[in-house]
Formats: C-alpha cells, sequence, structure tokens
C-alpha cells in the first residue's frame, strides 16, 4: 500500500476539509477518526477507476472521499451494534466518546458525504448513494437475523456479504463511470466491486479465526462469539459439524480454550484453505471484469491493487 502514499494523503486532508465544523467536539472526533487511519482501500478504487479513464485525482477527491465517508460512518454504527472497543489497534469513538457520540457522529459524516453528491446535481449520482446505504444496512440485519443459525447456507451468505460489504465496494467501481455517463462499463465494474466485496469479505472472516488478536487490532474469534455464521464456518456445518458449533453457542458463556479446540478442528477439515480458494476465484472475477478499463497506469495500479488487498492470506 506504500506505492499509494500520495493519493491517502490528499484524501485524508480532503477528509479533515469536509468534516469542518466550529464545534469543538466534531472536530476533536473528526480528527480522532482520520488519524486513526485505514487502507482507505474503497476510495483508492475509485480513484484509480478515475485515472484509468484519463480523469485527474482532484476531479473525483469528493466521490473518493464520499464513498470512505460512508465507510467510515458504517464502521462507527457497528461499534455501538457490536460493542466494539478497538478498531485497528485503537479505541473506537463508541469506547472513547459513548454511543451517543458515535451514532450521531455516524450521522452527521452521512450527511456530509451526501452533501458532496447532491452539489454536482446529478439524481442518479446521488440515487446510487443511498442504494449502496440501503443495501449495507440491510445486510447487516438480514445477518443479525441469522445469528446463532448453524442450519445457515452459502448462498445465504453471499445475500449478506453482497449488501453489508459488496455495495459500498460496487459503488467504489461504478461512481466514476456513472458521472462520465460511460454506461458500457458501469455493467462490468458493478460486477467486479460484488467480486472483491465477497473475496475481501471471506478474507476477513479467515483472518478473524486464524490471526492474533494483536495483529488483528480487535479480539480474536470476534465472530464466533458473536454468533455470527460466517463462511469457514458454513463450510464446517457442510462436514457435519453443525452439532459442536450449536452446543457451544446455546451455552451461559463461550469458552474460549474450546473456541481454540473447536478453530484447530476447523483447520484439519481444510475449510481455511476452501475459503481462501473461493476468495482467490472471487478476486480472478473482478480482475476480469475490469480489464474493460482502458490499459494504461491506472488500471495496472488498480489491478495491484486488488492483489494486495486480497492476498492477505495467501
Amino acid at each position: 500500500m506504500e506505492r499509494f502514499t500520495a493519493e491517502v494523503a490528499d484524501l485524508d486532508k480532503n477528509l479533515i476539509a469536509v468534516l469542518g465544523s466550529d464545534n469543538h467536539l466534531i472536530q476533536e472526533v473528526s480528527r480522532y477518526i482520520v488519524e486513526s487511519g485505514g487502507k482507505r482501500v474503497r476510495p483508492l478504487i475509485t480513484l484509480l477507476v478515475g485515472k484509468s479513464l484519463g480523469a485527474k485525482r482532484e476531479d473525483f477527491l469528493d466521490f473518493a472521499t464520499s464513498v470512505e465517508l460512508i465507510h467510515t460512518a458504517s464502521l462507527m454504527h457497528d461499534d455501538v451494534v457490536d460493542f466494539g472497543e478497538t478498531r485497528r489497534g485503537k479505541k473506537t469513538v463508541f469506547y472513547l466518546w459513548g454511543a451517543n457520540v458515535s451514532v450521531l457522529m455516524g450521522d452527521f459524516i452521512v450527511s456530509r458525504a451526501y452533501n458532496l453528491i447532491a452539489m454536482r446535481n446529478r439524481l442518479d449520482l446521488l440515487r446510487e448513494f443511498v442504494f449502496s446505504v440501503e443495501m449495507m444496512a440491510e445486510g447487516e440485519l438480514i445477518q443479525l437475523s441469522h445469528r446463532g443459525n448453524v442450519n445457515m447456507r452459502v448462498n445465504q451468505y453471499y445475500q449478506i456479504i453482497d449488501r453489508k460489504t459488496g455495495a459500498l465496494f460496487r459503488l467504489a467501481f461504478i461512481i466514476v463511470p456513472l458521472y462520465l455517463q460511460k454506461d458500457e462499463l458501469v455493467a462490468y465494474l458493478s460486477d467486479a466491486g460484488i467480486a472483491i466485496g465477497r473475496a475481501f469479505q471471506i478474507i476477513d472472516d479467515i483472518i478473524d479465526y486464524t490471526t492474533p488478536g494483536e495483529i488483528l487490532g480487535k479480539d480474536r474469534f470476534k465472530d464466533f462469539y458473536e454468533k455470527k455464521p460466517t463462511l469457514p464456518l458454513i463450510l464446517y456445518f457442510q462436514r457435519g459439524k453443525s452439532e459442536r458449533v450449536k452446543e457451544l453457542w446455546s451455552g451461559e458463556g463461550i469458552d474460549g480454550e474450546e473456541v481454540a479446540k473447536l478453530v484447530e478442528d476447523m483447520e484439519r477439515e481444510g475449510v481455511f484453505d476452501q475459503a481462501r480458494q473461493i476468495a482467490r476465484q472471487q478476486t480472478l472475477t473482478a480482475l476480469d471484469k475490469i480489464t474493460f478499463l482502458p490499459d494504461g497506469e491506472g488500471k495496472e495500479q488498480l489491478k495491484a491493487l486488488l492483489e494486495v488487498l486480497t492476498g492477505r492470506i495467501s
């Protein structure tokens, strides 16, 4: 990600400017959010798609910023729902300022994102942003309805992640060609966004089980403790192991040592390797779809970004 230092610096500068306010609390929280970092993957996709289409970075910096603002607000709301205390190795806004500030600041950030788009006077662009946020919320709600479901199927899992994760990746890919009215590219890049969203989420699901908490920057096995049937667990169910999971989920509390033993068995059953293969196939689908972009540096950089993004565990 070091090769995109200049782009990330521009994004962070614009984020601070867009979130500017005379209110001290908003200033303090905004600066903390931006300085907490993040890979800025989604806005980088927007900028690189724009670059591949011959646009200057500054022309579409607000689009990329809006995408990142939506992502940031969704994380703040997620932390309230999940009582999240750490993210990326730092304390969350929820932990430091409480649920009220986290929710209201998330709403404030979303409104600033919408305003950036509304200034373009393009209803089609605003409609896509609204649709994406709607899909993200719907995905989270569907996931909540499946907590503790040991009978969940892969197609139901995709129904969730295509909304909660894929929707914003899709938006990141299509917003510039949509603005430029390059309709022939929108369908291909929409598919690329959904595919890379799947790959990204599957990898996150694997990392939650296989990476130590100090490296994760958050609690390990968080998905399991929250009774979320993510892809590795669904593949484990398919091997006739659902009763073991059901037993752990049905007790008063979940024993950490028992979860660790369960994860060892998941490794022996090959579910993580299978999930990695599925993520790789989704990445290849996305790479195939972006071949329809014009050849050039922007396209090559986008390919490299997607490879890095989805190669975190290969």
